[in-house]
């Protein structure tokens, strides 16, 4: 009976312990000015300036350090975004993120990003490996028009230039190939004939080889007659 009652007031005390800890926080709030912000007409400070820095709004991408790697798109796990790119020459653009110096060969023609999918999970921005697609600070995005929310970030000069770009190394690429094409044939064509000289040189040091040798045999049956006369000679 004792230990009953014993443990039915050290639940009660532990009850009104906890009730007053929770309080606390609700007590403390009590005693401060108010801190409602009366948005948007009458804030001290741009939101902009008064949202955190790592705050996830809008998602931008910075196209002039995108290399259209793709990744992105690949880790989007609801696919809300959609690039298609061109070939172009090889470009050194910056890195946002370390400032280092990185190969650019492809430039995209199209970046969209569908943000009524999106649910600003982060998964596209980690991989990035310039910095290019980024969380901006901006979140009005209210519209009666759900085709508002699908942000088109290549507009229709900057795809002439990209085409015009692609073609232009299109085009260096195949007089590169057919250069390359050229040489080598000169160079197949010059091998073969020097393969056809070799046979005939061979040919023409065996003729005078052996012309050599008939001159050398005749000399040495003239001196051989010329030795018989004497000995002739003798003998008379």
């Amino acid at each position: 009976m004792v230990q009953a009652i014993a443990e039915y007031v050290g639940n009660l005390r532990r009850g009104a312990t906890t009730i007053f800890e929770g309080l606390s926080v609700t007590f403390s709030h009590m005693m401060r000015p108010p801190t409602t912000t009366q948005y948007p007409d009458r804030t001290p400070k741009p939101m902009t300036d008064l949202i955190p820095d790592r705050y996830r709004g809008f998602l931008w991408v910075d196209l002039d350090i995108c290399i259209s790697c793709r990744l992105c798109e690949r880790y989007c796990p609801i696919d809300c975004i959609v690039i298609e790119d061109e070939k172009i020459d090889k470009l050194l653009i910056e890195s946002a993120l370390d400032g280092k110096p990185t190969p650019k060969i492809k430039d995209p023609v199209r970046f969209d990003i569908n943000l009524y999918k999106c649910m600003y999970c982060g998964l596209c921005v980690e991989p990035c490996p310039t910095g290019a697609i980024f969380f901006t600070k901006e979140f009005e995005g209210s519209s009666t028009d759900l085709s508002d929310m699908h942000m088109r970030l290549v507009d229709d000069t900057r795809r002439e230039q990209v085409l015009a770009a692609a073609a232009e190394a299109e085009r260096k690429a195949a007089a590169a190939k057919e250069a390359k094409a050229k040489a080598k044939a000169a160079a197949e064509a010059k091998k073969a004939s020097e393969a056809q000289a070799a046979p005939e040189a061979e040919t023409g040091d065996g003729k005078d080889a052996a012309s050599d040798g008939g001159a050398r045999a005749q000399g040495g049956g003239d001196a051989g007659n010329g030795g018989d006369g004497k000995q002739d000679a003798n003998d008379g």
